[in-house]
């Protein structure tokens, strides 16, 4: 029990040092408490040692004590720049990237569905902005289901084909359906 409370005592006598020493002094200490470490005189070989280690010394001691070193991440890729000013702001990139993929997808899609079609080269504020641009310059049609806003392309800026192309088009597809017809009846022989 008496060696218990000196080692109490002890440790509130340096508490007490702590606080009489100012931080100028501290320093000092430490600096010749680092000095003497380092002093040549000394015949450990860590002493010997430079303070500085590389990388690779540090990962060769860690793989020959064996533990795992931690693993830094490589960003792969190329940072993407921002095109927009503020944050929350969009392109002329961003609403022709978006234009011309609901065009080429020709079909209803979502914000989110855009967005994640996209595969987040937009972001999901800038990209209900692009589409609201795009709505109120005619570009994109929206229609409202209640809280749900699907998106499509305006289809009166999309390029029709002439009628004789169209006629042609009718001609091919009755053609094909002739064929297959035929075909399905000749099917139907083999197997009997």
């Amino acid at each position: 029990m008496k060696g218990e409370k000196k080692g109490k005592r002890k440790g509130r006598q340096k508490k007490e040092d702590d606080k009489e020493v100012p931080n100028n002094e501290k320093e000092e200490q430490s600096k010749d408490i680092r000095q003497a470490s380092n002093d040549p005189e000394d015949s450990d070989e860590e002493s010997k040692r430079p303070s500085k280690i590389s990388k690779e010394e540090k990962e060769d001691d860690i793989s020959a004590a064996g533990s795992k070193a931690p693993k830094e991440k490589k960003r792969e890729g190329k940072k993407k720049k921002r095109t927009g000013g503020k944050k929350g702001e969009y392109s002329t990139e961003d609403k022709c990237k978006v234009l011309e993929y609901l065009k080429a997808q020709n079909r209803p899609y979502s914000a989110l569905n855009v967005f994640d079609n996209l595969h987040g080269e937009i972001k999901k504020v800038e990209m209900q902005k692009v589409l609201d641009a795009l709505v109120e310059e005619e570009e994109v049609k929206a229609k409202d289901f209640g809280k749900f806003v699907i998106y499509l392309a305006n289809q009166d800026k999309m390029p029709t084909a002439p009628q004789e192309e169209l006629e042609q088009m009718d001609k091919e597809i009755d053609e094909c359906r002739e064929r297959l017809k035929n075909v399905s009846e000749e099917y139907k022989e083999k197997q009997k």
